[in-house]
């Protein structure tokens, strides 16, 4: 295994989670750049023999969720900072609001968000609305009691729902409400034209938007401009039933 100091200039090592790696090496491999890939796990780095690496000095890393489900987010984080060669970061995520992103952006590091989870993001948004709106708890309590109530069978046809920040997950939410027959009002900063949504406002219509909405879906970072956003002023601009 050659150390740093003799590395071909041309080829930009990448640290990736081990956990990760058995899954996306072949891909990473088939890119059109010279990358050296280290696999990073608490117990150390290994190289694609799975050799240790002394003195790794990786330029580029990777955050996948994986580490979100074994616990290891915050080693990982701890050892991109310490190696003090990571130039850049990709996360998984579309916010960055998360200690560790945020232990990231404070070392001084380029961190880079995620689009990839937002499909799963926006079936969620749809099966909890759905949910919501057809008493799927209720009714699974009854059916476990062995009770039998019938009940009314409401839909979401002909509801308005305001997707508060309207970018990439706000996108995927509209284009599985929609067909459903839902009016779909996006709201962002700035005033743009939108052809996913039925109607676009600004933050500063919001306020009497929200009279109308039978749902709000909170699309949006969380940022300084965006905490506490929902207080009680948002909640009583809102209807009693939304």
């Amino acid at each position: 295994m050659p150390s740093s100091d003799t590395r071909p200039t041309d080829v930009r090592p990448v640290l990736v989670p081990a956990v990760a790696l058995p899954r996306v090496a072949d891909r990473l491999r088939d890119l059109p750049h010279n990358i050296e890939l280290l696999s990073w796990s608490s117990d150390g780095v290994t190289n694609q023999q799975g050799d240790a690496v002394e003195n790794p000095s990786p330029e580029a890393a990777w955050l996948t969720m994986d580490l979100f489900f074994n616990g290891e987010i915050g080693p990982m984080t701890d050892a991109i900072i310490e190696f003090g060669s990571v130039q850049w970061v990709q996360g998984f995520l579309a916010g960055v609001d998360a200690p560790p992103f945020q232990k990231l952006l404070a070392a001084g590091l380029r961190l880079s968000n995620s689009d990839s989870p937002n499909i799963g993001v926006a079936e969620y948004v749809m099966s909890a609305l759905l949910s919501h709106t057809h008493g799927i708890a209720e009714r699974i309590d009854l059916h476990r009691a062995g009770t039998w109530k019938q009940g009314q069978w409401p839909e979401i046809g002909g509801q308005t729902w305001v997707v508060v920040g309207f970018g990439s997950i706000g996108h995927e939410v509209a284009k599985r409400a929609r067909p459903f027959g839902v009016e779909i009002v996006g709201a962002r900063r700035s005033a743009v034209d939108d052809p996913s949504a039925d109607r676009m406002i600004t933050m500063d219509g919001l306020s009497e938007t929200l009279a109308t909405a039978d749902a709000v879906v909170l699309a949006c970072p969380l940022t300084d401009e965006t905490r506490g956003l929902v207080n009680d002023q948002f909640l009583g601009a809102m209807k009693p039933e939304a």
